[in-house]
């Protein structure tokens, strides 16, 4: 018998127990040399480049020293030890920013690093290498991917790198290297944006120096060169408030001008927001001189030309800017439109010979003649000038309505004598009228919506017209229009005095649907006028947008209950009204088996209709009087509703037709409708079937709708016409609900009995009365 040892599997000593979790602040991961590394160190020979490029590595992100950690990287990976401990630093692999002291705790598990040269000599080397002009493009392309980074831009503005790199540009090191100085100031731009103010370093002389590049003034002919320039001028200006009136001075404003025909479009965002500062910088002055500049056409075509350019997928920036230079063009109009005008001014337009007609020019002017005709003229002109001035002391129009009418009347004397004799407007009520106008167009063009305060976010309101640079006064022709616009909707309406706030609204509407087109020129306005939204067309859009408006709100999730709710009695009562057509009665032809009616002499007639309870249709013979039809009691017969088991009607009946009399009979009658014009009614016990036919086609039609509502109403619920007069009855109880209409009720009491005696009526008349 073998006896277990109970210490079999007791161990011979105590085992150390070891925790195979990591530690909390350890990670793993691995480093790999920048391939670029020897680029960016002193005396560093790419031919000594160590085999060994990559390391798997444990960092503490909290307690090991970074210097050192480093250092032995740089150890481990056999790189030459420079004198300098800080010449090696760690970059993020994907966003090629430094591991400092401040972003160690953003690596995480499994990490990739890159062993490179530190920011420190990272500016160091790459300043040494533009000066010495041995920079290459790559070297530009990785100052650019370093200038995003924190820890190299601090390092740069330690080493006093703005300064260094400010005056390589301004001696022209980089000229004859356009692509690496192009990088090179999108790197400097970049620097700055980082720290702003160390925009302090630019110097007047690297101004002049982007002027040259500007102006045409240097040999560097490049948009790219061209656009970082205008760029950085845009910040300086921003930026260096002292550097303002350098730039003024080195940039006309013309020569911004010649910069608009490039088809590159980072230039034309670029000199047209350079433009809008320049002129929210200048003095009152020089505002005046630039708005000449603007108003000339070489500015006005190069704008129009930069609008219509194909392809039209401009930057929305671009046009963001043109809105601005836009505003700047309403500015003057906006100073007009909110200053009240003096009374000399009002007495002007008031005085105007343009108003006066002969019968009135006489009247004001036999005042030595005939005094009291003289008072009653003032005393006319005091009432009727009235509601003039006082609108026009408002603002807005102010004083933009005295300068509109006037430049109409020295501009378009002719039009403006053939308004006054084709209307039947009285004298005084145009200038009224125009003024009113104005403030139509104030309004449209959204001129006083301009606000001081929001010069750099353009008002949502105010939109990019091309018209707006056809022409160095816009306003005013527009204005031109608008008065030819009111005259010929005035005619068109057959408008009288009481109806000239109805006019008004009218010409608004029309004028506002035209402007929201974006008309590319003035004739393309006056033929919208004329020919798209006149008064003739503006009824349709009218209507048109009534009734869209009208089905939309029937769309709403809470209409459309309703109508689902009254569907069912709508439905209803068009089923009962195609059966009440029935219950009325209709005359047939009878067309016997080999026989058509067109071929008889004297036609047999029946007559068929619903009986009251909806259960038979019945049909006797009848006869057609001159006096109109008999139908003979004595021959009416009844057929069941549920005894019929279909109907025939349409082509079904033409081939029926066809089949009973025969093809021959069918020719020699297909000139008339009556072949046409039938149905048949196949009854379950009765082999022959109905024939019925009639020279009426509705008759067939209301017969054929009715019996299928009789057989199948859900069938015939989906008939076309059946469904078209449900939806036009639903639609139109749905509409008088909305309306709040009350529904008129019927009054179901039954009427009174007739009399039992008839002793009131007159004796001529009682044989008249049959009594039962």
């Amino acid at each position: 018998m073998i006896h277990q040892n109970s210490s079999f599997h007791a161990p011979a000593k105590n085992l150390n127990l070891v925790d195979l979790r990591p530690k909390e602040n350890e990670v793993k991961g691995a480093v790999k040399l920048d391939p670029f590394l020897y680029k960016l160190l002193d005396n560093f020979d790419s031919k000594l480049f160590p085999d060994a490029n990559a390391t798997f590595v444990t960092f503490d992100k909290e307690k090991e020293n970074l210097q050192i950690f480093i250092s032995n990287l740089s150890r481990q990976l056999q790189l030459p030890q420079e004198t300098d401990q800080q010449s090696y630093g760690l970059m993020f692999e994907g966003t090629r920013s430094f591991l400092t002291e401040d972003n160690r705790n953003s690596v995480q598990q499994g990490f990739l690093l890159v062993l490179t040269a530190s920011p420190e000599t990272c500016v160091r080397n790459i300043l040494k290498l533009i000066e010495k002009h041995k920079a290459s493009f790559e070297l530009g392309s990785e100052l650019l991917q370093l200038c995003t980074d924190s820890a190299f831009a601090l390092a740069f503005q330690e080493q006093d790198g703005y300064t260094k790199l400010i005056r390589i540009i301004e001696a022209g090191h980089l000229d004859s290297h356009v692509s690496l100085l192009f990088q090179v100031l999108q790197a400097f731009e970049l620097l700055l944006n980082t720290y702003p103010k160390d925009w302090t370093h630019v110097s007047s002389k690297f101004v002049e120096k982007l002027a040259l590049y500007i102006n045409g003034g240097s040999k560097v002919e490049n948009n790219d060169i061209l656009s970082i320039s205008l760029k950085f001028l845009i910040n300086v200006l921003n930026k260096c408030p002292h550097l303002e009136e350098l730039i003024k001075n080195t940039i006309p404003f013309e020569s911004c001008v010649r910069q608009l025909g490039k088809s590159d479009e980072r230039i034309l965002l670029y000199v047209l927001t350079l433009m809008n500062i320049l002129y929210e910088k200048a003095n009152e002055e020089d505002k005046i001189t630039i708005l000449k500049v603007l108003h000339d056409k070489p500015f006005r075509l190069a704008i129009e030309n930069m609008i219509t350019r194909e392809p039209r997928s401009h930057d929305p920036r671009i046009f963001g800017q043109i809105v601005h230079i836009q505003r700047i063009f309403f500015k003057e109009l906006h100073g007009l439109a909110m200053r009240i005008p003096k009374d000399e001014e009002i007495e002007h337009i008031v005085q105007m010979k343009e108003w006066y007609s002969s019968e009135q020019d006489s009247l004001a002017s036999n005042d030595s003649q005939n005094g009291a005709s003289r008072a009653c003229f003032d005393d006319l002109n005091c009432h009727t000038w009235g509601p003039f001035r006082s609108l026009v002391k408002s603002i807005p129009p102010g004083s933009l309505a005295i300068d509109a009418i006037i430049d109409f009347a020295k501009s378009r004397p002719l039009q403006l004598e053939e308004i006054l004799i084709e209307s039947s407007l009285t004298f005084d009520s145009w200038p009224l009228i125009m003024a009113r106008l104005v403030n139509i167009l104030i309004r449209v063009l959204a001129i006083c919506d301009l606000s001081s305060e929001a010069n750099d976010s353009p008002n949502q309101n105010v939109k990019l017209l091309t018209v707006v640079f056809k022409s160095e006064k816009p306003f005013h022709e527009l204005f031109a229009q608008i008065v030819l616009l009111f005259h010929r909707t005035w005619r068109e309406m057959h408008a009288n005095l009481d109806e000239l706030a109805k006019v008004i609204s009218v010409v608004d509407d029309q004028f506002e649907r035209a402007i929201k087109m974006n008309p590319s020129s003035f004739d393309e306005i006056e033929h919208i006028l004329q020919h798209k939204i006149s008064y003739f067309h503006m009824q349709k859009i009218w209507e048109q947008e009534r009734l869209e408006k009208e089905e939309l709100e029937l769309q709403n999730p809470i209409i459309r209950e309703l109508h689902d709710y009254l569907r069912p009695s709508i439905e209803a009562i068009v089923l009962k009204a195609r059966k009440n057509r029935l219950k009325a009665g209709t005359n047939f032809m009878k067309v016997l088996k080999g026989k058509h009616p067109t071929l008889m002499k004297t036609p047999n007639f029946w007559h068929w209709k619903l009986d009251e309870s909806e259960r038979f249709l019945c049909y006797m013979d009848c006869k057609i009087r001159a006096h109109g039809p008999e139908e003979d009691q004595s021959t009416i017969k009844k057929v069941p509703i549920f005894s019929i088991r279909q109907i025939v009607s349409g082509n079904e009946y033409r081939d029926f037709i066809i089949q009973h009399n025969g093809l021959k009979t069918f020719k020699k009658s297909s000139s008339s409708l009556l072949a046409q014009s039938g149905f048949c009614i196949e009854v379950n016990d009765q082999t022959e079937p109905f024939n019925l036919t009639t020279d009426d086609e509705s008759n067939v039609t209301a017969w054929v709708e009715g019996l299928t509502c009789l057989l199948n109403p859900t069938n015939a619920l989906q008939m076309s016409s059946i469904k078209a007069d449900v939806d036009q009855m639903l639609g139109l109880e749905v509409r008088i609900r909305l309306c709040d209409l009350n529904t008129p009720t019927l009054d179901l009491e039954p009427p009174p009995a007739p009399p039992n005696e008839f002793s009131w009526i007159p004796e001529a008349y009682r044989n008249l009365i049959v009594l039962k």
